[in-house]
């Protein structure tokens, strides 16, 4: 399969490996699957605030950052996701990827740390707002226009992407088995 990323992602693309201490911290038996409750720091240095929402590698907290005194979104890695290799070198590539991109439209990376040798997690922006599902069960069907400019902001931001050779594997699979 030919590589289409243009010549300066190659450039900047990170090369992904797990270090022997990464290894050791895949053996790291998992205590617990819970939400982390408010007040907890992460990596001393990260308060949660709140819960922001949960996928199915990770979880996303507001939380204040205390050297800085701003508001972040912390998303971590679940301890469960953490025991496999795979799911530990694709958490780092979104959040390498991800870095790479600047646009209106897509969430900022600030960093990716590990709190001690368990949990790597990414430091982004906060992006204030409700989330479409709760826009459409709160106002009913959106209007032809607004849906429009929604849609139009998504592959504005998938355009972008895309031209920088990152592609969601959520979509990939999607378009692969069509």
């Amino acid at each position: 399969m030919p590589n289409d990323k243009p010549d300066d992602l190659k450039k900047q693309e990170p090369k992904i490996e797990a270090s022997p201490t990464q290894s050791q911290t895949l053996r790291v038996q998992a205590s617990s699957t819970e939400p982390i409750g408010e007040g907890t720091l992460i990596a001393g240095q990260y308060k949660v605030l709140s819960s922001l929402g949960a996928g199915g590698m990770s979880q996303v907290y507001r939380c204040q950052d205390l050297s800085l005194n701003r508001t972040v979104a912390i998303k971590l890695l679940q301890e469960k996701g953490h025991a496999d290799s795979q799911a530990l070198i694709r958490f780092q590539r979104e959040g390498k990827a991800i870095a790479l991109l600047q646009h209106e439209n897509i969430v900022k990376v600030h960093s990716l740390q590990w709190q001690g040798n368990q949990m790597p997690f990414l430091v982004m922006e906060v992006v204030d707002g409700m989330s479409l599902s709760d826009l459409v069960a709160k106002n009913g069907p959106l209007p032809a226009k607004r849906v429009v400019k929604l849609l139009d902001q998504v592959c504005d931001a998938l355009t972008h992407a895309h031209t920088h050779g990152v592609i969601h594997h959520a979509y990939h699979r999607k378009v692969q088995n069509t």
